[in-house]
């Protein structure tokens, strides 16, 4: 596809994970013409950035998926990350998407030109693609979140990151520290101490954890789905249903609900550890719901057998290869591991986008980040942000999240035709208040526990306060009144 200065794509695509991809697929069968430009150079997004052991997503494989590409070949409901990115691979392959990706592209500016309407996209290898419109498709769990301890810079042995990881190393008979408690560190943990590493896991904040219930699919079963694909979307159905009518009311507020399953997740973390002391430890303080409930079937046996040794105390320095924990606790470690998640915040604001009558995007975030629909800005015309600010249902698959939000990206791109689109401010400005109004509501709010999802001053900017039906039905209408349409 021919993009010189002379040529100008009604799309380009940033981002080649489960959104980007989706995002192409929608764009050719809509029969837009587009690029979809990847800084990796290979499709998968959160999947080809993370690959350390042990790493699996925690929504069932049948709805972490693409509704229109189920798989009847996952090994198992909560198959290993490698297994997801080789569906990614296939998905590309199947919808004949590689041709119109750029590998090893990574974008260095979008500019608004207001004359020609246009966005020019500036890459690092100098080269510009001029665009009716831009889909920002770069997802938020890839850049690490480094914390800034002391003396992290001197420690005297390797330093991870699970979402850098070095596959070249191995941990038998290696002392490995594990800074973190949370979704990738119960993950890596136990893969480590399988691998004959002695772990130590540092945890500031316990979580609540419940029993994944992970379960092989056998031959016969694949088979049966291969023979029978309606199954899948009826399983993915009642998946779908469980987490949005069972799971979601927890978080939506403190109630008698919750404390009714708080209750039960503790009861089976006590059944699993022995050790009186560990479980005070593992028991947070909080209510169930305000930080994000984790899922393990080995990550509790792992203590209790003393595989893995918990120390319940924050880091305050590390001093040579010895990491020093704030309640006067010291271990010494070969390796050094942060589990400490990713840094959300910079990944939305990461990307230099500069709209119309000069305004910067990581300007107009640098105090709050708020999107209209977590998708358009005010003063950025044509610019889709996918899976933006306040998008994120932390009880459903980000999957389903994703292909709402592309649909009415392309639904609003139909109604600008070869013209403009952009959002009101008042729209934006009324749509926002709302959302942080019924945020105000739900435990992650009021539950007690500082998380990721609160920024210091308690503002959310990455949850949506509803279910994903609430998401849906929100997005199935493009409401031309919130929107300046500018004909061509």
């Amino acid at each position: 596809m021919d993009t010189s200065d002379t040529d100008i794509l009604d799309a380009v695509v940033v981002g080649a994970g489960f959104g980007g991809l989706f995002a192409a697929i929608r764009l050719k069968q809509s029969g837009y013409r587009f690029l979809l430009l990847e800084q990796a150079p290979e499709v998968g997004g959160t999947w080809w950035w993370n690959t350390y052991p042990g790493l699996a997503c925690d929504i069932p494989a049948h709805f972490y998926c693409y509704s229109f590409a189920p798989n009847p070949e996952w090994s198992s409901a909560y198959p290993p990350g490698g297994e997801i990115r080789r569906y990614l691979d296939d998905v590309t392959d199947r919808f004949a998407l590689r041709s119109l990706i750029r590998f090893n592209t990574r974008v260095r500016a979008c500019r608004w030109d207001a004359a020609a309407r246009v966005w020019r996209v500036e890459t690092e290898t100098g080269a510009t693609i001029r665009a009716r419109h831009v889909i920002q498709a770069t997802g938020g769990l890839h850049e690490p979140n480094w914390p800034d301890i002391p003396g992290r810079d001197g420690f005297d042995g390797p330093v991870l990151h699970t979402a850098r990881w070095e596959q070249t190393l191995t941990f038998e008979d290696r002392r490995v520290a594990v800074i973190g408690s949370a979704a990738s560190a119960v993950q890596l943990a136990p893969a480590l101490a399988r691998q004959g590493a002695k772990v130590t896991l540092f945890q500031r904040t316990a979580n609540y954890i419940t029993e994944r219930g992970n379960h092989v699919y056998g031959r016969r079963t694949r088979a049966l789905l291969r023979r029978f694909p309606w199954l899948m979307g009826v399983w993915r159905q009642f998946i779908f249903q469980r987490l949005d009518t069972l799971v979601y009311p927890i978080v939506r507020r403190a109630s008698g609900f919750g404390r009714l399953v708080r209750g039960r997740v503790l009861k089976g973390m006590r059944r699993r550890v022995r050790d009186p002391g560990l479980q005070a430890a593992l028991t947070p303080s909080y209510a169930l719901g305000c930080k994000r409930m984790l899922i393990s079937d080995d990550f509790y046996p792992a203590l209790d057998r003393g595989e893995v040794r918990l120390f319940a105390s924050a880091v305050e320095r590390i001093e040579g290869n010895t990491i020093l924990a704030a309640n006067g606790e010291r271990c010494d470690a070969d390796v050094l591991v942060f589990a400490t998640g990713y840094d959300i915040g910079a990944q939305l604001r990461a990307l230099p986008v500069s709209g119309r009558d000069g305004r910067v995007l990581q300007e107009e975030w640098a105090e709050i980040a708020e999107a209209h629909r977590g998708t358009a800005v005010a003063g950025f015309p044509n610019y889709w942000i996918l899976t933006g600010p306040n998008t994120g249902v932390g009880t459903t698959s980000v999957i389903f999240m994703i292909e709402t939000h592309v649909d009415y990206i392309v639904r609003a791109m139909a109604r600008a035709g070869s013209g403009t689109i952009e959002v009101r401010p008042e729209a934006q400005a009324r749509y926002n208040a709302d959302i942080q109004a019924r945020l105000a509501e739900t435990v992650w709010t009021t539950g007690g526990c500082d998380s990721w999802y609160k920024r210091p001053d308690g503002r959310i900017e990455t949850l949506y306060p509803g279910n994903a039906a609430d998401f849906r039905r929100m997005l199935k209408h493009v409401q031309t009144e919130e929107y300046a349409l500018t004909p061509a």
